[in-house]
């Protein structure tokens, strides 16, 4: 796409996702699940949500289970099983294609690091979840279940009545998070944020490969065999529900609307040289197909202007801190999670505390200053 580099799977893959309708029922099997935490509030009223709206406007609904509730893990593990059976089954004599990582790499030198012209930086607490996974046998005691597991691996907080997004006090929870930002080219058409092109990009399935053979070698080592009863009736659940998907989202898919910067004539520090910044390292988690936190901090058809509306006094998803104070950076933990200061901020309660991008490319000083300084100014609205 352009001057972007991305490494995309062959096009008779590509064009066979296509005709199963997979990449967009991916989308949307992590959309329903994610009703709660794009409104900011369990089982919100489409009529006070914008996002659950555009759900239902195409056919789709609230999944009964949320992501990170109770269960979600073993879903999560059992449907992307569901797709990398049936990628093998489909393509017999390419399974390379499909294998996951041996490892994850560690660094940009690494024979296993499928961008080699890419830098990989990961946090202690990263490097803590990947060495635990790959020397899974070892840790069994800490995962009692498979779905203990799966939630561990799929989400950096936990579901709850009072609170969709309430992050774990384990700060290594959620390496599916970081897996996904690590090699997530801005601009791709397979950019591995969030979107229906996701699958398209062949890093999805290494790192979802890698997941799915923790996955095996954690059920050898229970002692779990393949005909146990839940794990077939998951697996055809998983199925069920991705031809449920194909079947009952009957509204055709808007062409996706122009970017930012394309038609708009918004003015002002943040829609001329914060959103920029925002788009590249932030809107492939927090743009507008799906708001990871609730957060939207970039996507083509939303304007600046609304952005800001959303940041501005509104409570971050640990009810403590909002997600911009006007005129105050310090009390600001959008500030704070993009700096590294979320590190030594007092919470009462838990805290995902971690930086953010969660992985690869950091705002830069100079990025940083630019934040800092449209809070600091107030944090006006595009005009």
């Amino acid at each position: 796409m352009g001057d972007v580099l991305d490494t995309l799977m062959p096009a008779p893959v590509v064009d066979w996702l296509f005709e199963q309708g997979w990449p967009q029922q991916h989308d949307d099997w992590h959309n329903i699940r994610r009703w709660d935490q794009n409104c900011r509030q369990s089982n919100a009223s489409p009529d006070v949500c914008n996002s659950a709206q555009s759900l239902l406007k195409r056919g789709l609904w609230r999944a009964p289970i949320q992501e990170g509730a109770s269960g979600d893990g073993y879903g999560f593990l059992a449907m992307h099983r569901h797709m990398i059976q049936g990628v093998k089954q489909a393509f017999p004599s390419n399974a390379d294609l499909f294998a996951g990582f041996r490892h994850i790499p560690r660094t940009q030198q690494d024979g296993e690091n499928p961008h080699p012209w890419l830098n990989l930086r990961w946090s202690p607490a990263q490097l803590s979840a990947i060495d635990k996974l790959e020397q899974i046998e070892a840790h069994l005691d800490e995962f009692p279940t498979e779905d203990d597991l799966g939630l561990y691996i799929e989400v950096p907080f936990r579901w709850t009545p009072e609170n969709p997004s309430l992050a774990t006090a384990d700060p290594s929870n959620g390496i599916h998070f970081g897996l996904h930002a690590q090699w997530s080219v801005n601009g791709s058409s397979a950019a591995l944020g969030n979107g229906p092109g996701v699958i398209n990009n062949y890093v999805f399935w290494k790192l979802h490969g890698w997941i799915d053979d923790v996955w095996a070698r954690y059920r050898r080592a229970k002692g779990i065999p393949d005909d146990d009863t839940r794990y077939v009736a998951e697996l055809r659940a998983q199925c069920a529900e991705m031809h449920a998907l194909d079947e009952l989202n009957l509204v055709p898919l808007p062409d996706d609307p122009p970017g930012p910067g394309s038609t708009t004539t918004e003015k002002g520090l943040f829609a001329e040289k914060l959103r920029p910044i925002l788009e590249a390292k932030c809107a492939s988690c927090h743009g507008a197909g799906s708001q990871v936190a609730g957060l939207q901090l970039g996507g083509g058809g939303v304007s600046s202007a609304s952005i800001v509306k959303k940041l501005v006094g509104i409570t971050s998803t640990n009810a403590e801190w909002a997600l911009v104070v006007a005129g105050d950076p310090t009390k600001s933990w959008l500030y704070l999670k993009a700096s590294a200061e979320a590190a030594s901020a007092a919470c009462a309660g838990t805290c995902n505390r971690g930086p953010m991008p969660p992985a690869g490319d950091k705002l830069t000083s100079d990025e940083l200053t630019l934040l800092r300084q449209w809070i600091s100014d107030g944090a006006k609205a595009p005009e």
